[in-house]
């Protein structure tokens, strides 16, 4: 077998084993009419073989030999399944935010035959032909687009994945570094003409979706939020008087955040550029010196993270202003400047 055709099973049965066994029936063996969910399942049960991924992989790859499937048709499954898997499993990458700018047609649908096409179209305008492939899932369009490869070079080149909401003003990348011209790309298939990066950075794409809507629809109740914090009365209980504000507390962030706030994994402050201001000390000299000065907040549910320090005293109450407002913002990397 030759080393070309090797590597692309290889990488084939890779993505494959991704898949849950049940999503192999929807997202996998259509793409291998030399087989079929039937025949998988019935030959597993003769063969007394557990219904696993693993097995099932066995068996597509036998299919494979047995047919011959060229190196060509082996390549083009490749990249089909690839933006299947992520759009399937889209937690599993980290996710950069663009807002679209410019002139705007607004594009409610579009088959994704049309947004393929469109985006090869535009891409040959920059002078980068490229390959792209489509799937759609729980109402997102994902776009894998990757540069076509030059002759003779056997360097196997990685996609770039989008994830793309028709009729919204957004859509998010895959990759922090990516070239302008897909990003250019993907802005004029989506009817405007030109895009910026936002500061909002994650993994779950519900989520980031939920956190630009609340910043559009103003979610949290701006009166709610800038009522100061006050201490509750002591509980008295038959055990005794419970002096600690934990409950209180609690109420005073689920009135910020929410019940169920969206699920982000950091939240990084910068405040570079703004003086050391030191109080009661006007014989210290850094005043006049501005300091590089970030930290972050970092946890896989960081919202609730938030909570349980505030909750424990370990945030002082009321919250600093950037934290009681976050819910607003619309980003989750932060800018700090002294009013």
């Amino acid at each position: 077998m030759p080393a070309a055709s090797f590597s692309v099973r290889r990488q084939l049965l890779i993505v494959i084993k991704r898949f849950k066994f049940e999503e192999l029936e929807t997202c996998v063996l259509p793409l291998f009419p030399e087989t079929s969910w039937a025949k998988v399942k019935s030959k597993l049960v003769k063969q007394h073989e557990n219904f696993s991924v693993a097995n099932a992989v066995k068996l597509i790859e036998a299919e494979i030999d047995k047919y011959g499937v060229s190196l060509d048709v082996l390549k083009e499954r490749l990249s089909i399944l690839e933006v299947i898997d992520v759009s399937r499993h889209h937690d599993k990458k980290t996710w950069y935010c663009y807002e679209l700018k410019g002139s705007n047609t607004e594009m409610d649908f579009m088959t994704r035959r049309d947004m393929e096409n469109k985006i090869i179209e535009h891409c040959r305008v920059y002078e980068m032909p490229v390959e792209v492939q489509t799937a759609s899932s729980d109402g997102i369009t994902f776009a894998a687009i990757k540069e076509k490869p030059k002759k003779g070079r056997r360097v196997r080149i990685m996609p770039v994945f989008f994830a793309l909401l028709l009729g919204q003003k957004y859509f998010f990348c895959s990759k922090k570094g990516v070239v302008s011209c897909f990003i250019k790309a993907v802005a004029n298939t989506m009817g405007h003409s030109s895009s910026k990066r936002v500061k909002l950075v994650g993994r779950d794409l519900h989520s980031l979706i939920t956190f630009i809507w609340q910043k559009k629809q103003g979610a949290i109740d701006a009166k709610t939020v800038q009522t100061p914090y006050q201490d509750s009365k002591p509980v008295i209980r038959s055990t005794g008087i419970d002096f600690t504000q934990a409950h209180n507390r609690k109420e005073y962030m689920d009135k910020i955040f929410g019940k169920d706030p969206p699920t982000l994994e950091s939240l990084a402050l910068d405040s570079t550029g703004q003086p050391w201001i030191v109080e009661g000390c006007p014989s210290l000299k850094l005043p006049q010196k501005p300091f590089p000065l970030a930290w972050d907040y970092k946890s896989p549910r960081v919202a609730n993270f938030i909570q349980n320090l505030a909750e424990r005293n370990v945030l002082v109450t009321p919250v600093p202003f950037y934290l009681s407002q976050w819910m607003t913002i619309g980003k989750n990397h932060l800018v700090l400047q002294e009013n």
